[in-house]
């Protein structure tokens, strides 16, 4: 076992490939992880007809020729593999999306929520977070239906209650409390979040 440290750069990764292959005589290479170090070594590989076992998700690595492999579910493939848990195993038919607005993010949300209407599935709900965000009141509060809540005819009733109150300061606290006092309106059986695990806790007690 031959390893090799490519210091993430794609040239360096295409010169190892063609050293171990043509100075070292290995008969395969595992590896590269990231996207572009794995395309420039599948290049390598490839033209020197030697079998390379990518651990890249990017799903154009394997269609590069007959001696390259990928043993990674691609961001897509991912997507796929939960709308199918869901609505087979789980036995979902209406569900809900939360991801995070980066590639990886959309890539994934997309899959999925082509995956569950090819399903006969319905997503009824489907909101964004910025990269990085760390409090996610907003969107948690439009995916339950709190946010806009000038439509919601409970709001309105409470409001109008609120109205018939004499004193300012009543008045407000009563108009405070109408904000709090509206149920979360859950139309889904569950949500999808393609996100690490400590988002989705931070997600999952802002959705209630």
């Amino acid at each position: 076992l031959i390893v090799e440290d490519n210091q993430g750069e794609e040239q360096l990764t295409a010169q190892l490939v063609r050293s171990l292959i043509l100075e070292k005589g290995v008969q395969m290479i595992i590896g590269p992880l990231l996207y572009p170090n794995s395309r420039r070594a599948a290049l390598a590989a490839q033209k020197l007809k030697t079998p390379l076992i990518s651990l890249s998700r990017g799903e154009d690595i394997a269609p590069m020729g007959s001696y390259i492999f990928r043993n990674n579910l691609s961001n897509s493939e991912q997507g796929r593999f939960m709308a199918r848990y869901a609505m087979g195993p789980l036995k979902m038919k209406k569900l809900a999306i939360m991801y995070p607005n980066h590639p990886y993010g959309v890539e994934v949300m997309k899959a999925f929520w082509q995956q569950v209407a090819a399903k006969g599935g319905e997503i009824t709900a489907v909101e964004g977070y910025p990269d990085g965000e760390t409090t996610f009141h907003t969107a948690s509060q439009k995916m339950v239906g709190k946010y806009y809540k000038t439509v919601r005819k409970d709001y309105l009733n409470n409001i109008a209650e609120c109205k018939k109150i004499e004193g300012g300061y009543r008045q407000r606290k009563c108009r405070e409390e109408a904000s709090r006092k509206i149920d979360p309106q859950i139309d889904f059986e569950a949500v999808f979040i393609p996100d690490s695990y400590r988002q989705v806790a931070s997600i999952a007690p802002s959705l209630v």
